[in-house]
C-alpha cells in the first residue's frame, strides 16, 4: 500500500507536467472525429507519455494483491475447516463465527483512505474516480 502510495504521488507529479502539452493535444484534435485522425492522436498520445517516461497502467500493479491473495484464501480454509483453529478468538472475535466489526472497519478505513487519495487532483478527473471508488467500496 505504501507503495502504490509512493507510485500514485510520482504519477501525479509526471501528470503536472505533462497536463499543458496533454491538454494542447485535446484541442488540436477536438473536432477531428474520423478514425484515421483518432489513430494519429492516440499515436501522439502515447509519443508524449514515451517522452516524459510516463506509464498510466503501470502505477496500478495488482502484484502484491495476486501474491496475497492464495495466503488469504489459506488461511480462511485452513480456519473453517480445523475445528481446532476456529475455536480459538483473535483480538475481539472468534475465528470461527462471522463478525461484521471487523467488515465494516474495513469499510471505513478503505473509504478514508480513498478521500485521502482524492486531494489534490482535479475536480473533472475526481468526479470520475469518485464513480469507481464508490463503486468499489460497495
Amino acid at each position: 500500500m505504501l507503495k502504490q502510495s509512493k507510485n500514485q504521488l510520482a504519477m501525479r507529479e509526471k501528470m503536472n507536467v505533462i497536463q499543458p502539452e496533454l491538454k494542447e493535444l485535446q484541442e488540436k484534435y477536438k473536432d477531428k472525429k474520423s478514425p484515421e485522425e483518432q489513430q494519429q492522436y492516440q499515436k501522439e498520445m502515447l509519443e508524449l507519455y514515451t517522452k516524459h517516461q510516463f506509464n498510466p497502467i503501470a502505477s496500478m500493479g495488482c502484484l502484491p494483491m495476486l501474491i496475497q491473495f492464495p495466503i488469504l484464501i489459506g488461511l480462511y480454509y485452513a480456519i473453517m475447516r480445523t475445528p481446532e483453529i476456529a475455536e480459538h478468538s483473535f483480538l475481539w472475535f472468534n475465528l470461527g463465527e462471522t463478525d461484521m466489526v471487523l467488515p465494516l472497519l474495513a469499510a471505513f478505513v478503505y473509504f478514508v483512505q480513498f478521500k485521502v487519495s482524492q486531494i489534490g487532483i482535479d475536480t473533472k478527473q475526481q468526479k470520475q474516480l469518485a464513480i469507481i471508488g464508490y463503486i468499489s467500496l460497495f
